[in-house]
């Protein structure tokens, strides 16, 4: 379990978050980061659909995670406010 983790930047669950990114492109999986309900609110959600999974690239500074595709940043948000991850079979 991601939340299991916390939110005050433990590394560990920067693993946990690439072993599921790795696990989606693998797969050919959508994946969505559900973020923290009480930062966020009602619209916490940011999700990459299957059939582009392999052309996503994610990169994770000390603090942000970058979801970027062919070049462009399309999304950064704070990975320790990530509170779960789903990979959609």
């Amino acid at each position: 379990m991601i939340k299991d983790f916390g939110n005050c930047g433990n590394f560990e669950k920067v693993v946990r978050i690439q072993k599921a990114i790795n696990s989606a492109k693998q797969n050919q999986c959508a994946i969505v980061f559900v973020l923290d309900p009480l930062v966020y609110g009602s619209n916490n959600l940011t999700h990459v659909k299957s059939e582009n999974i392999a052309k996503y690239e994610f990169a994770f500074t000390t603090n942000t995670m970058h979801i970027m595709y062919q070049g462009c940043c399309l999304e950064s948000v704070p990975w320790w406010d990530i509170v779960r991850v789903n990979v959609v079979w």
